[in-house]
């Protein structure tokens, strides 16, 4: 980050609504919590911040797609068999996303560090962009109205939400990586009793 939080909450008090939107697309939560803080000692509407931090959240959700959408060949050929990403697990994604989209575009948004990777992800095997965008507000409305209520009741502690907010991702991801091994460490058992009575 090129300004520390101190300096932004200045810069927000003197130029209000025009910063708070693209800042919004970059940073997300922190700054839905901080303008939640200027609502509280009157220098920004509620309503308004809470509506930018919705819009803002869903442009740089946007970007990500449009990121994994249009530069999935430039991916493909350049890092693919650096990271794994072949044409087989591409097709393998594109059917996760057919079944799944949804709830895993919900479940990312909410646990806010798995969401970017999976943001490029749904752009890498072309998800219509309109589930898209309407599934990610789905998880937004609620995300930015928790952090903003946050901010107004409590942003003075801006700085110590903000660690918060990594740990409390950190561990929620964690809590789903193991449910994923223990579903497929299940599956795995149950075909393998099948096949062999």
């Amino acid at each position: 980050m090129f300004f520390t939080y101190a300096q932004i909450f200045a810069l927000l008090t003197q130029y209000r609504y025009v910063l708070l939107f693209p800042i919004m697309v970059i940073e997300g939560p922190i700054i839905a919590v901080i303008g939640g803080l200027l609502c509280s000692v009157g220098s920004m509407n509620i309503v308004i911040v809470f509506f930018l931090s919705i819009t803002g959240d869903i442009t740089g959700d946007a970007l990500f797609y449009a990121l994994g959408r249009w530069g999935r060949q430039r991916v493909i050929e350049r890092w693919g068999h650096i990271i794994g990403l072949t044409s087989e697990r591409i097709r393998s994604a594109e059917h996760y996303f057919d079944h799944h989209a949804g709830k895993t575009l919900v479940l990312a948004k909410l646990t806010h560090a798995a969401g970017g990777p999976t943001l490029v992800s749904a752009g890498i095997v072309r998800m219509p962009f309109w589930p898209f965008l309407w599934y990610n507000l789905l998880g937004t409305i609620p995300k930015s109205l928790f952090f903003v209520t946050i901010g107004y009741y409590f942003g003075s502690m801006y700085r110590q939400i903000n660690g918060y907010i990594d740990k409390i991702s950190l561990i929620v991801i964690g809590i789903l990586i193991l449910l994923v091994f223990v579903l497929f460490w299940r599956k795995t058992r149950r075909s393998t009793s099948h096949s062999n009575p």
